[in-house]
């Protein structure tokens, strides 16, 4: 048996009676424990001991409390001691008695904190309580205490490193379950009783008290700190609510960690289980050198408890174990910084002029030139001369750069301050007998001061020479405002005469930029959801998971999750395809062989649990291997232009002499293994006689260069060489500059071969859904080199793309093209559905997203594409070979990983189009239209025809990027059968075309909805689905795979483009989206306080055009406008000034007229919409002619026969509603009208002849009913 310890006491205080233990056991024998783990010793220096004992009631005697535990403390160098049933009333003076004790005893650093129960003001006897005493230096770590309300736990904040630390809770939980019967002075009683004058109705104590805690354990692990609880749970640790608790917040049983449980005695004499704890989470554990339970009486007192204990290593347990978050890149000066951009320029200028970097890049251009060419030997001048010219750039911009501590300081009083610090490091060096450093000699030089002999100057001297520089320092600051005042002068006259303006325009300028600067970054603090840089992921603890219906099995692959398809009764392919898996998927069990993957226990319930993964070393390991997977999943997947039989198309990355036959009409695909529809595809890259004579430079002009440049925002993130765009439009404002650097970043793409630093590329994480940060759904966006984007984007934006449209792309593909944005392409998708209701015809929609898109893209395939539209062979092969040869780092809130990944000989190929290269929407945009091209040609979708025939418009689908709706009607039976036969083909044909070029549906996204209609007394009623429940859409991919497609009812919308589109013109889900974020963002606005100037900016800029931006093509009521009022008026009012009781017409009119021009809801919708229409008959393209189409449909409903639109005084709300009869409406409530020349309008036959339904329509008292039958 071990040792009794020279500090154990005696029998405890003997004044407890049975009537007032919560526990009912306590006179029964006890029986001895014996010492559990470590054994515990002198504290050695370095660390922290913790310990933590119910000690069955503090000692008393007189008016001393606690002397016996305190003693016991001081002899066992505890550093922190928490005690579970003190059974004291902590009243004032039983505090200051305790506290007085610990004082004398820790010579004053002891830090107590206590709790009991609600007390009736007497000293003595209280069940229940806790105590927690720190002392000596650990002490002076506390930096905040608490207790429980209920007296169950008391806390201590104990400081770390860098702004994290421990939060520590001694806890009571009392034995006692909700419902119990006890007696009336038990600390269970005394709770029930306060949690009910509180409000509680069922007071349930013994788990209250694991929510109160998870309260102060929330808000402090919320900023770094580990938690540490020591806690009387009266139960074992697997009981539910202990378990939940500790999984809620990492915590396991520190005590019995790494060691053999079996072997574990009890923690209490009169039980059998451990039922004290320390608890900690993985920082805590990794700080442990000794642990354990000391054997019964071995404590700060004798108690039916024994006493645990914890050694830890204090520099572990105090570290900050994740890691600082790196501040925002900071750039060596701003473009409105004028002195010291200038200076910027001068210093690279002049470095040139010494390194003849102008000679010397003539010199490379005109070796190549005469060769044609680029050797081994000229791609490495290149790049020695290329990195020689980054340095340069970064050294000039280093030489002009500075720390902005955020107040622009007079230059005067930077240098008192400097002046100041120089004397400091006089000082400091004479009194710790050093030379002086060389930062102090450099800042002598800078202030030309002449340091003094260090042996002829004293300590006393040193001290007056500071105090010196105080007094001027503070002269200083006296005259600062006018020598701040002057110095700005000074900025501004100099910008003046750089821009040829007035200086005092230009000191306005300044200070309406600052103040707007101002006022705009608080508005987005305000306004914009809080971000956070990447500082954790999570990652999930599994691999397989099986959906709830057993149709696909997901396997977890590095990252991202792959879907296996059942082929029988828990069999499944091993062939699987990416796709986000739902929610309520199980984890199960799987035995994996070469053909089939065999699911053990298909009837789990198990769900899926997810660590935080914090470690900057572990996320950027899981983000690697996340990202490399998910690039190599086309070829994995084995997508068509992936496989060997395609490779000597892409040969040469694109640009081999096979290229050519192709462009030229020429190849012979019937020698290669290829389908019938890739065929297809390469025959349509022939080029026309047009696009032949279409020609590219391959020399980026300097013009193009200082234009690209110029209108680049300076604060787009680029460059992981740190040459920013600032740097860059710096530079492009001097034409010498522009001139070599245009030349220069012109050769690599010019003759064919990749620059090294254009190869490193930086993968940034985003959340696709704010506040998710699982691994398998975020998107990467890249960092590339700024002046390689430059070129891509002269490349594509003034060529490539503009042939491209002259040659015509596809009219039914928007997005990445001028005037077709996304408001267009819902238009166009809300007139199909007006035109089918009004026919009364069938139509469905496959709204179909691609999966990850731009990452999807082969870089060598769209070489092909590129060279169609007049690239050259050298810059699409310079372009492909470097998004190939890519080395991809990782940036977290830790900073840009050292690590790279790469495509490595042997491994799998790495695929995409990383998204932030300015190519992306270009690249996709011709890909697509080809593909849409050979969509319309080889299916059926739908037709709008007016009521003569004569002006008809045709299509299979209308594309936004990559997210597609594929249209399909029933033109020969007008049944809903042959709707979904047709929709389905539509569909399947439209995935075969896009794995043509590498691309798959995101089958979890799409759906199928449509309108059909049936005859039912006499009107027509759309079908619901009970009367075609048996149709369904089924969708194969390349390899065959079938995925069911979800149907969706009509009534309900397709969240894309910004807006709700409903089959029906169903108004209300887009509404309560627009209500919503209007509560939202008004909320913000009223918890905020703001300034005149500031509540209009937030009102104009911030919060209407966020609401309104549907209101071009949305149809809401008076009443629903509105409320949107309402809540607009209610937060911004007050903050304007503006008495909410002030007439509605002052608060609408003109300023002109005396009103204050407060926007209204109703007016901002009638002008988007009506200016919106306008535009697109005005453009008089795809739209312009649906809409014709529509109008003549409604004119034909309306059975009028003048103009609906010009002749606004008939009511047509008989019709169908939609866009036509609320433009309609709009019109008539403004007096307006539209004139459309040679729009079809019925004619009268005869003279005197009269229109049946306008007569109709102006009857007394008749009813729209009535009308419509």
């Amino acid at each position: 048996m071990q040792l009794r310890l020279p500090w154990a006491r005696g029998p405890g205080n003997p004044t407890t009676r049975e009537d007032r233990n919560d526990n009912p056991t306590e006179n029964e024998n006890l029986k001895e424990i014996p010492a559990y783990g470590d054994k515990i010793g002198p504290k050695i220096d370095g660390l922290v001991r913790i310990g933590f004992q119910n000690v069955n009631g503090i000692t008393r005697s007189n008016e001393l409390v606690g002397m016996e535990e305190l003693e016991a403390i001081r002899e066992m160098q505890f550093d922190l001691t928490g005690m579970i049933e003190t059974n004291i009333n902590w009243t004032h003076d039983a505090r200051n008695h305790f506290h007085t004790a610990a004082g004398l005893r820790f010579n004053n650093t002891a830090r107590c904190v206590m709790a009991n129960t609600k007390g009736n003001g007497e000293e003595g006897y209280l069940p229940g309580g806790t105590a927690m005493i720190s002392q000596g230096k650990f002490s002076g770590r506390v930096i905040s205490r608490g207790m429980d309300t209920l007296g169950s736990f008391t806390w201590m904040a104990i400081r770390g490193k860098k702004d994290t630390g421990l939060i520590v809770i001694t806890a009571y939980r009392v034995y006692q379950k909700a419902g119990t019967r006890s007696g009336p002075d038990t600390a269970f009683t005394r709770m029930c009783v306060q949690m009910r004058e509180e409000g509680h109705k069922n007071p349930d104590p013994r788990n209250q008290v694991l929510k109160n805690m998870s309260s102060i354990l929330d808000e402090w692990m919320g900023k770094g700190f580990h938690p540490l609880v020591m806690i009387d749970s009266n139960s074992d640790i697997t009981e539910s609510k202990l378990r939940d608790f500790n999984d809620l917040h990492g915590l396991s049983d520190l005590i019995t960690a790494s060691r053999d449980l079996t072997n574990a005695p009890p923690t209490y004499a009169r039980g059998k289980q451990r039922i004290d704890f320390i608890l900690g989470d993985e920082h805590i554990k990794r700080a442990i050198v000794n642990s354990g339970s000391l054997e019964l009486h071995d404590g700060l007192k004798a108690s039916d408890h024994t006493m645990q204990f914890l050694d830890l290593d204090e520099k572990l347990l105090l570290r900050d174990d994740s890691f600082t978050p790196m501040p925002g890149y900071h750039r060596e000066f701003r473009l409105y910084d004028t002195k010291r951009k200038t200076k910027f320029i001068e210093h690279l200028q002049e470095a040139y002029e010494r390194q003849r970097i102008a000679e010397r890049v003539d010199e490379i251009a005109q070796k190549m030139e005469e060769k044609n060419c680029a050797s081994e030997e000229d791609i490495d001048a290149y790049n020695k001369l290329d990195e020689e010219i980054a340095e340069l750039i970064r050294s000039a911009a280093a030489k002009v750069g500075r720390v902005d501590f955020g107040y622009q300081r007079s230059p005067d009083l930077c240098i008192a301050g400097k002046r100041i610090r120089m004397h400091k490091s006089i000082m400091s060096c004479i009194r710790n007998k050093i030379r002086y450093t060389e930062k102090l000699k450099n800042l002598a030089e800078e202030l030309e001061y002449e340091l003094p002999i260090q042996e002829s100057i004293t300590m006393k001297q040193a001290l007056t020479n500071i105090c010196e520089a105080w007094k001027a320092k503070r002269i200083i600051e006296k005259e600062d405002g006018e020598r701040r005042a002057k110095w700005l002068d000074e900025i501004c006259r100099d910008i003046a005469r750089e821009t040829g303006s007035d200086a005092d325009k230009v000191y306005k300028r300044m200070i309406q930029c600052a103040l707007s600067k101002g006022v705009f970054k608080r508005l987005k603090s305000i306004l914009k959801r809080e971000w956070s840089a990447l500082d954790y992921i999570e990652v999930p603890n599994e691999i397989w998971y099986l959906d709830k219906n057993g149709d696909e099995l997901y396997e977890f692959d590095n990252g991202i999750f792959v879907a296996h398809s059942r082929f029988e009764e828990n069999l499944y392919e091993t062939y699987g395809s990416i796709k986000v898996p739902p929610k309520d998927v199980v984890v199960v069990e799987v035995e994996t062989s070469d053909d089939v993957i065999h699911v053990k226990n298909p009837e789990s319930i198990q769900q899926w649990t997810w660590t935080k993964v914090t470690k900057p070393e572990e996320m950027e390991e899981w983000l690697m291997r996340r990202n490399k997977r998910h690039l190599q999943q086309m070829y994995i997947e084995q997508s068509p232009p992936t496989t060997e039989e395609f490779d000597p198309i892409l040969a040469d990355h694109g640009t081999s002499s096979i290229t050519d036959e192709i462009l030229n009409g020429t190849a012979d695909l019937d020698r290669f293994d290829l389908s019938k529809e890739m065929k297809l595809l390469l025959r349509s890259l022939q080029q026309t006689p047009e696009e032949k004579e279409m020609h590219i430079p391959g020399r980026m002009p300097r013009e193009a260069f200082q234009e690209v440049m110029k209108i680049q925002n300076e604060n787009t993130s680029s460059s992981p060489s740190a040459l920013h765009y600032t740097l860059w439009k710096a530079i492009a404002e001097v034409d010498d500059l522009a001139e070599i650097h245009a030349l220069w970043v012109s050769i690599p793409f010019m003759y064919g071969f990749i620059c090294e630093r254009h190869k490193r590329e930086i993968d940034c994480m985003l959340e696709k859904k704010p506040g998710v940060r699982q691994i398998h759904i975020m998107r990467i966006i890249g960092l590339m080199e700024a002046c390689w984007n430059a070129y891509l984007k002269w490349a594509y934006n003034k060529h490539v793309m503009p042939n491209a449209e002259k040659s015509g792309l596809s009219s039914n593909q928007w997005g990445g093209r001028r005037g077709r944005g996304a408001i267009a392409c819902a238009m166009r998708k809300l007139m199909t559905w007006e035109y089918f209701r009004f026919v009364k015809e069938t139509v469905l929609a496959f709204p179909g997203d691609l999966q990850a898109n731009f990452d999807r893209m082969i870089p060598s395939f769209n070489s092909i594409f590129s060279m169609k539209y007049g690239m050259t062979r050298n810059a699409a092969r310079c372009r492909a070979a470097t998004v190939e040869a890519f080395e991809r780092n990782i940036r977290t809130a830790a900073g840009t990983s050292e690590r790279a990944y790469r495509h490595e000989d042997g491994e799998i190929k790495l695929g995409g189009e990383i998204q932030g290269k300015p190519d992306n929407m270009q690249l996709w945009a011709m890909e697509s239209s080809i593909l849409l091209k050979l969509h319309e040609d080889h299916c059926y979708g739908v037709e709008l025809k007016d009521p003569t025939g004569t002006m008809s418009s045709k299509r299979t689908g209308d594309a936004y990027v990559d997210d597609k709706d594929t249209w399909a009607s029933a033109p020969e039976t007008n049944t809903i059968e042959e709707g979904v036969e047709n929709i389905q083909t539509n569909a399947q044909f439209w995935a075969i075309l896009i794995t043509l070029v590498g691309q798959a549906f995101a089958f979890h996204k799409c759906f199928w909805q449509g309108l059909c209609w049936m005859a039912l007394g006499g009107y027509y009623v759309i079908k619901t689905r009970d009367k075609f429940e048996d149709l369904e859409v089924w969708i194969r991919d390349h390899r065959g795979k079938a995925t069911k497609i979800k149907y969706r009812h009509h009534d309900k919308p397709n969240d894309g483009l910004g807006l709700r589109l409903c089959p029906t013109a169903n108004q209300k889900p887009e509404y309560e989206k627009r209500l919503e974020q209007t509560k939202t963002l008004t909320s913000k606005i009223k918890g905020t306080s703001f300034k005149i100037g500031e509540a209009w900016t937030a009102l104009k800029v911030c919060v209407l055009p966020a609401v309104t931006y549907p209101f071009a093509l949305t149809r809401f009521s008076k009443r629903q406008l509105g409320r949107l009022n309402t809540l607009v008026e209610e937060a911004f009012l007050p903050k304007l000034g503006i008495n909410r009781k002030m007439s509605r017409k002052v608060l609408r009119a003109p300023i002109e007229l005396g009103g204050i021009a407060l926007p209204n809801m109703q007016t901002i919708q009638d002008q988007k919409g009506i200016v919106n229409v306008m535009r697109q008959l005005q453009l008089g393209k795809e739209n312009a002619t649906d809409f014709r189409i529509l109008l003549a449909q409604a004119q034909l409903d309306s059975g009028l026969v003048h103009p609906i639109l010009d002749k606004t005084d008939t009511d047509i709300s008989y019709i169908e509603p939609g866009m036509i009869v609320h433009l309609h409406e709009r019109l008539e409530a403004l007096d307006g009208s539209i004139v459309i020349e040679n729009q079809w309008c019925p004619r009268l036959q005869r003279i005197h002849d009269e229109s049946i339904m306008e007569k109709i329509c102006k009857l007394p008292d008749v009813r729209l009913r009535e009308i419509q039958h």
